[in-house]
């Protein structure tokens, strides 16, 4: 079984939910946003203490080298 990590703030009406699906080795152009999004979504669950620090800067390491490789070798 998994779990989704997740946070909420007083005064938002949706909680912050990340899905914790593993980084892809390549990223479709059409799901970029998504991916960007979910960077987003966890490191505002690491700042409010949900997931351990340095969870966020690990996560945003690996979705950068695969949207390095996709400028790098010109892949939209």
């Amino acid at each position: 079984m998994a779990y989704k990590k997740f946070g909420y703030v007083q005064g938002q009406d949706d909680p912050v939910i990340f899905s914790g699906r593993p980084v892809p080795a390549k990223i479709q152009f059409n799901e970029v946003n998504s991916w960007l999004n979910d960077s987003i979504k966890l490191e505002d669950l690491e700042e409010m203490g949900c997931v351990p620090k340095g969870t966020y800067h690990r996560y945003n390491e690996q979705l950068n080298q695969v949207m390095a490789q996709r400028s790098q070798f010109g892949v939209n």
